[in-house]
């Protein structure tokens, strides 16, 4: 009889050991191939992931977005890009006219598919994709 009142205990445990950490969540992205002082906040959620970006350079200042699939086994993490929103209202009245072209050029950046080693430290994930161009995610609390 002892045995079925230790039993949801072991069931736990097991479940519990077996599962491989998560990454669901807000971060904080630095690094990788984005220009220098580009704010990124990537939420991965079950399996697609969302990037928020902000991005300031010679007095302009672009907002875009980009988001797609993603895999994650504890220590490799693969991330295709799938689609890309350019928020065409932060640009300056001469750059207007050019949001197609640069949508185009972060569509060219971004819908590309990332693989490499992660590794998951706390609220810290460090992904080596195979350009060899680190990104460090800290996690938002």
């Amino acid at each position: 009889m002892r045995f079925f009142h230790v039993l949801p205990l072991v069931v736990v445990c097991l479940v519990g050991c077996s599962s491989k950490p998560s990454i669901v969540g807000k971060w904080n992205m630095s690094g990788g191939t984005m220009p220098p002082g580009t704010k990124l906040v990537t939420e991965f959620k079950d399996t697609t992931f969302d990037v928020n970006a902000e991005a300031t350079e010679a007095g302009m200042t672009l907002k875009f977005g980009f988001s797609g699939d993603y895999t994650y086994d504890g220590t490799k993490l693969k991330m295709t890009g799938k689609t890309v929103t350019l928020d065409d209202s932060t640009l300056p009245a001469m750059a207007k006219p050019m949001a197609k072209q640069i949508k185009e050029g972060i569509e060219k950046a971004v819908l590309t598919t990332e693989e490499g080693t992660a590794k998951l430290e706390g609220d810290v994930l460090t992904f080596v994709p195979a350009s060899g161009k680190q990104s460090t995610f800290t996690r938002i609390k």
